[in-house]
Parts: structure tokens; sequence; C-alpha cells
């Protein structure tokens, strides 16, 4: 498929940069409780998915889906877990100041050693980094089941269960999963034994997995291009039923709100409507392509310094990272090896 066709993608790109610090930052919560519910855990929920959506639909539609050659995944997995080190370090830091904090006092350093290792692997080093090794996970575990032979609709199917099964009854229903955890003993047991691998389902397993797996599927779609308009009807409807979920579950005080539902609509229909988003090419485009990169990595740094209310809090990590961000591509002219960072 020739670039011209993505340049809709790296504005959805950019918009969800900006969603992630919306999600983080809760820019409603100091005026209004309902408006910060459907912003905040509502749309801006759409971000993760439509990221994970995009690696999987570029990595896959780049990939011979005949032979499917290791060296294609590998040199995903080495640039994507690359980004995963250098952010890491980065953070590394906060990171040693978490573990001086008082809930540490009594941990040797051996434990904090491995409870890091554990976070590093499947948790995340720090909150905002988990999507790297997410992907690089989500990515690795579509591309195993094709090489198994398992059909894209196979795939689609089984990382849909578990998104619902696990997913959706830890965060959004977690009602309905608790009551499964009253009542069977054996689903208390496998759940016990998860959460203390794993510490979380905000993962590449269960989170990312269905979202690279519907990115896989559209890249080997053979469907003609739908009308821009249909799609935004759709995704305008899914949008209406995504904030209609989040006002019905929040009655329920679920554990929070990364996996719903009417995410899966809302995921697909809003990459199919920018996908399929025609303009001028401009240099602007790939501008916003590297940008919403650096904006997702260091929105966590400035997270840390508490500005005013909520939503002077929010401006000023989205302008810091903004602005932070196009500092660093401006020095990448002169500093070449920036370009790690993005």
């Amino acid at each position: 498929m020739n670039t011209k066709q993505y340049q809709g993608i790296d504005i959805l790109k950019f918009i969800l940069a900006n969603l992630i610090i919306v999600l983080h930052c809760a820019p409603l919560s100091a005026y209004t409780y309902y408006g910060n519910l459907l912003l905040s855990n509502g749309i801006a929920r759409m971000a993760v998915p439509l990221f994970f959506c995009i690696s999987g639909y570029f990595f896959f539609s780049k990939i011979d889906r005949e032979t499917l050659p290791e060296k294609m995944l590998w040199k995903y997995e080495k640039r994507n877990f690359g980004l995963y080190v250098v952010w890491t370090i980065i953070y590394m830091p906060l990171i040693i100041q978490d573990f001086m904090t008082e809930k540490y006092t009594n941990t040797s350093f051996v434990m904090k050693l491995a409870i890091f290792v554990r976070r590093f692997l499947f948790i995340g080093s720090w909150t905002p980094l988990w999507f790297f090794i997410g992907t690089c996970v989500a990515v690795a575990l579509v591309y195993i089941l094709l090489k198994w032979k398992f059909s894209p609709n196979a795939i689609l199917a089984i990382s849909l269960i578990i998104y619902l099964s696990i997913g959706c009854l830890s965060n959004a229903y977690s009602i309905f999963g608790e009551i499964l955890i009253s009542k069977y003993h054996w689903v208390s047991i496998l759940t016990k034994a998860y959460l203390l691998i794993f510490g979380d389902t905000k993962n590449g397993f269960v989170f990312g997995f269905f979202f690279v797996a519907m990115g896989m599927k559209l890249a080997f779609s053979t469907e003609k291009e739908v009308s821009l308009k249909r799609n935004l009807i759709c995704l305008m409807a899914s949008i209406g039923l995504l904030l209609a979920e989040v006002a019905l579950m929040s009655k329920f005080n679920p554990r929070d709100y990364n996996m719903m539902i009417s995410l899966v609509p809302c995921t697909y229909f809003a990459f199919q409507f920018f996908l399929n988003l025609r303009m001028k090419e401009r240099i602007l485009y790939k501008y916003l392509r590297q940008l919403s990169i650096l904006m997702y990595g260091m929105q966590g740094l400035f997270m840390q310094i508490q500005v005013g209310n909520s939503l002077q809090y929010y401006l000023f990590v989205l302008v810091a990272s903004l602005m932070s961000g196009c500092i660093i591509l401006y020095l990448q002219k002169y500093i070449k090896f920036l370009h790690i960072l993005y």
C-alpha cells in the first residue's frame, strides 16, 4: 500500500498521544465528575487499543503472509524492545526513588531486584512504559500463531475470548469477575496464580493480543475501501455505546476502565476512518508521527510535577511534553543518536 495513504494514521497517532495525557491527568476531575468520567474513562480509553491496532496493522502489512520471515519479527522486536530499554533508563531515577519509599523499607536488595525484573518483563518498568513491552508480546503472539498455521480468523477469535473473559472481567466488568472468583474455587486459584506472575491484565497477552490481531486481520484483508461517511457514522455510534457503557458500569464501582466491550467497534471504525482519510502529502505528518512517540514517553516525567488544579496540570503536562518532543526532534538534526528515543 502506498505510504501516502498513511497520513491519516499519522494524525491519529498524534491525537492518541494527547488522549493518553488526558487519560493520565484527568483534566475535568476538579470540575465535573461525569464530564471527567466520560472523557478520561470513556473517549480517552480508545487510545491504547488504537495504538495496538496500528502496531499490528503496520507490522503485518509489511510481512509476507506465506513465508512469514523471522528476520522481520526480530527486527521489529529489537526496535520496540530497544525503545523500552532506552525509556526505562530515562525513568530509572523515578524507579529507584520508588524503591526507596516506605513500602520497601524492609525489603532486601535482592528482593527489590527481583521485583524490578518482574515489573520489567511482565508489568512495565514504569507506568506509561508497559505499552512498549506489551506490543512486543502481542505482536510475537500473533506471529507465532500464524507460524503454527492458525488462520487470521481463529487468532482473532482466540484473542477476543481472552480479552472478554479475562480482560473485561478484571476491569470494567470486575463485579462479575469477583462473583466468579468467590463462587468457583478453581477460578480463585487461577486468578491468584496469574496475578502472582503477571501482576495485572494490562499487558500484551490479555489487552494487546486482540487489538494487534485486529490490525493483522485488517492488514491481510482484501476488502475494498469503505466510505468515510459510513465509517464516521459507525464510529460516532460506537463512541455513543462506549459512553453509555462507562456511565452504566460506573454504578458498579469497577476496578478500572481499560478494557470494555464497546472499545472493539470504536477501535475498528476509528482505525478504518483514519486509514482511508486522504490528504495532501506534507512533511508535517511524519513530524507528528515522531512527535507522538516522544510525547508518549515524556509525559510520565512531567506528570511528577503537580501544577494547579486538574485542568492546569493537564495543560502543563501536554505543553511540556509537546515542547520537549519538538526540541528533541530539532536537536536530532545535530545530535544523531537522539533518534533512539523514537
